[in-house]
């Protein structure tokens, strides 16, 4: 598993008004303290502690939407985001909706909201592949 497909699972899966963990094969490696940064397109992730800083060389992970890129002051590792998972959290962040299609030149994302539970699916157009989870939420709240 990469660390974009690792940073999608617990930020989907967390509510959007506390600190998120990023692991890496089980181990903490950073956290991501602010979501406001996704309505401009980019997300921040930072070291957990100064021993992890050690371990990596930068200040800030930063992933970022198309077009979007931040200029941020520091050390700072910049990722594009061509799996549209930026997309994903910002969409189910806002809203539940019932059915969303989103594409990109190589992706495609499907959003299907029923009972309280908004499944998706993401594919690959050219390698036909796939991955799937979903978003629970619970009395109308992110959970």
């Amino acid at each position: 598993m990469n660390i974009k497909a690792i940073l999608l699972i617990f930020i989907i899966n967390l509510p959007l008004f506390a600190d998120y963990t990023i692991s890496y094969n089980g181990i903490k490696v950073g956290k991501i303290k602010d979501f406001s940064t996704i309505k401009n397109g980019y997300l921040i992730g930072k070291p957990i502690n100064s021993f992890m800083g050690f371990f990596v060389p930068w200040d800030n992970y930063i992933i970022f939407q198309e077009g979007k890129k931040p200029i941020i002051k520091g050390k700072n590792r910049y990722k594009k985001d061509k799996h549209l998972i930026l997309e994903l959290i910002n969409r189910l962040s806002k809203s539940k909706p019932t059915y969303k299609e989103f594409e990109s030149k190589k992706y495609r994302l499907i959003i299907r909201c029923k009972d309280g539970v908004c499944n998706y699916i993401r594919s690959n157009k050219y390698k036909k592949s796939s991955s799937k989870g979903y978003r629970e939420y619970l009395n109308d709240f992110r959970d």
